[in-house]
């Protein structure tokens, strides 16, 4: 869009060799500036994604950790649909839930329960 304005105003206005350059680089800089601001959005975005994986991970070790403490070798059998679950708010009430959890049987209820929640409503982030 700068540069179609650009050639809109060289067809309008013929400007001085001094005037023209300082346009060109009026341009450039305004270019270099909205690129910049372009690019500290995708970071941000970047960094938040970044941030809320390591959370999503952080979760689900704990999550593997208190199935092993509380059942044994067969908590950890459960484990293979919490890799599935991506949503932390989600991952979050596993794990609160997997504390009060007394049995096997329950705790395979609640994983289940946020596991088929996600598969059936496609993946959540």
């Amino acid at each position: 869009m700068i540069v179609a304005l650009y050639e809109f105003i060289g067809v309008i206005m013929a400007l001085p060799q001094v005037k023209d350059e300082e346009l060109i680089e009026e341009i450039k800089q305004t270019t270099e500036e909205k690129q910049m601001s372009l690019l500290n959005i995708a970071e941000q975005v970047g960094v938040k994604k970044g941030i809320a994986q390591q959370k999503a991970q952080g979760l689900k070790e704990a999550i593997s950790d208190i199935l092993e403490i509380k059942f044994g070798v067969v908590g950890l059998e459960l484990f293979e649909p919490v890799e599935q679950v991506t949503d932390i708010a989600d991952l979050q009430k596993i794990r609160a839930g997997l504390k009060q959890a007394r049995s096997v049987a329950e705790a395979e209820a609640l994983i289940r329960t946020y596991a088929k929640e996600r598969s059936e409503n496609g993946p959540r982030n």
